[in-house]
């Protein structure tokens, strides 16, 4: 799981995120973040319903983000989220 910096870091550069914008979007990227590992470290579910509550926790930060973004920034964004990003999984 990418750390909150990270990922902010990345969305600041790729839409040029504002001041603003940003201390609005770190709180969303936090909860999404404390989400998935509670949702990882969750041993009492299978990992196809750990799958699915983290597909369920991105679409509902997505969503919180997209209201926030122009919509030139959201269409960055489309093109942002259909591009493999190593750097946020550990990969470099």
């Amino acid at each position: 799981m990418p750390k909150v910096q990270q990922q902010l870091k990345l969305l600041t550069e790729k839409l040029n995120l504002t001041c603003d914008q940003q201390a609005k979007i770190k709180p969303i990227l936090q909860e999404l973040h404390d989400a998935m590992q509670r949702v990882m470290k969750d041993q009492g579910t299978t990992p196809d319903e750990r799958m699915e509550k983290m597909r369920t926790w991105h679409e509902r930060a997505d969503k919180q983000i997209r209201k926030i973004l122009s919509e030139e920034q959201q269409k960055k964004l489309d093109q942002l989220e259909s591009e493999p990003h190593p750097e946020l999984h550990g990969v470099r």
